[in-house]
Protein backbone atom coordinates (compact mmCIF):
# COMPACT_ATOMS: atom_id res chain seq x y z
CA UNK A 1 0.00 0.00 0.00
CA UNK A 2 2.62 2.29 0.69
CA UNK A 3 4.57 1.94 -2.54
CA UNK A 4 1.06 2.49 -4.18
CA UNK A 5 1.67 5.83 -2.70
CA UNK A 6 4.54 6.52 -2.82
CA UNK A 7 4.16 6.32 -6.27
CA UNK A 8 0.87 8.32 -6.95
CA UNK A 9 2.27 11.15 -4.92
CA UNK A 10 5.51 10.92 -7.45
CA UNK A 11 2.79 11.01 -10.41
CA UNK A 12 1.48 14.02 -9.27
CA UNK A 13 4.50 16.12 -8.96
CA UNK A 14 6.37 14.79 -12.20
CA UNK A 15 3.68 13.50 -14.47
CA UNK A 16 1.86 15.71 -16.74
CA UNK A 17 -1.28 13.73 -17.19
CA UNK A 18 -1.33 12.99 -13.36
CA UNK A 19 -1.45 16.81 -12.68
CA UNK A 20 -4.03 17.65 -15.53
CA UNK A 21 -5.64 15.33 -13.58
CA UNK A 22 -5.05 16.44 -9.96
CA UNK A 23 -6.31 20.10 -11.24
CA UNK A 24 -9.41 18.78 -12.94
CA UNK A 25 -10.56 17.00 -9.99
CA UNK A 26 -9.41 19.87 -7.28
CA UNK A 27 -11.72 22.19 -9.47
CA UNK A 28 -14.27 19.95 -8.82
CA UNK A 29 -13.83 20.41 -5.33
CA UNK A 30 -12.36 17.33 -4.07
CA UNK A 31 -9.82 17.10 -1.11
CA UNK A 32 -6.20 15.60 -2.00
CA UNK A 33 -6.99 12.46 -0.51
CA UNK A 34 -9.81 11.73 -3.08
CA UNK A 35 -7.82 12.67 -5.41
CA UNK A 36 -4.98 10.54 -4.67
CA UNK A 37 -7.59 7.63 -4.33
CA UNK A 38 -7.78 7.03 -8.21
CA UNK A 39 -3.95 7.02 -9.58
CA UNK A 40 -3.76 4.51 -6.71
CA UNK A 41 -6.61 2.52 -8.22
CA UNK A 42 -5.03 2.87 -11.32
CA UNK A 43 -1.52 2.13 -10.97
CA UNK A 44 -2.66 -0.92 -9.08
CA UNK A 45 -4.44 -2.33 -12.12
CA UNK A 46 -1.62 -1.15 -14.26
CA UNK A 47 0.84 -3.40 -11.63
CA UNK A 48 -1.44 -6.71 -11.67
CA UNK A 49 -1.67 -6.43 -15.64
CA UNK A 50 1.92 -6.48 -16.16
CA UNK A 51 3.42 -9.75 -17.44
CA UNK A 52 4.80 -12.29 -15.02
CA UNK A 53 8.31 -13.80 -15.78
CA UNK A 54 9.54 -16.92 -13.93
CA UNK A 55 12.14 -16.23 -11.07
CA UNK A 56 15.24 -16.37 -11.93
CA UNK A 57 18.60 -17.11 -9.37
CA UNK A 58 19.54 -13.45 -7.92
CA UNK A 59 22.73 -12.26 -8.86
CA UNK A 60 24.81 -11.15 -6.23
CA UNK A 61 25.78 -7.91 -7.25
CA UNK A 62 22.51 -5.71 -6.48
CA UNK A 63 19.76 -5.29 -9.47
CA UNK A 64 18.32 -1.79 -10.00
CA UNK A 65 14.41 -1.96 -10.49
CA UNK A 66 12.58 0.62 -12.79
CA UNK A 67 9.43 2.09 -12.41
CA UNK A 68 7.73 3.64 -15.76
CA UNK A 69 5.13 6.36 -15.83
CA UNK A 70 3.86 9.49 -17.91
CA UNK A 71 7.29 11.65 -16.42
CA UNK A 72 9.85 8.79 -17.66
CA UNK A 73 11.56 6.05 -16.12
CA UNK A 74 12.24 5.70 -12.20
CA UNK A 75 15.26 3.89 -11.72
CA UNK A 76 15.91 2.52 -7.86
CA UNK A 77 19.38 0.67 -7.02
CA UNK A 78 19.13 -1.18 -3.42
CA UNK A 79 22.17 -0.32 -0.91
CA UNK A 80 23.70 -3.22 0.55
CA UNK A 81 24.58 -1.94 4.24
CA UNK A 82 27.41 -4.06 6.18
Amino acid sequence: MHALHLIAVYRLRYCTRTRAYANRRTAEGLIKPEIIRCPKRYIARELYHTPRRPRRRQPSNPQTVTIRCGAGPIAITPTRTT
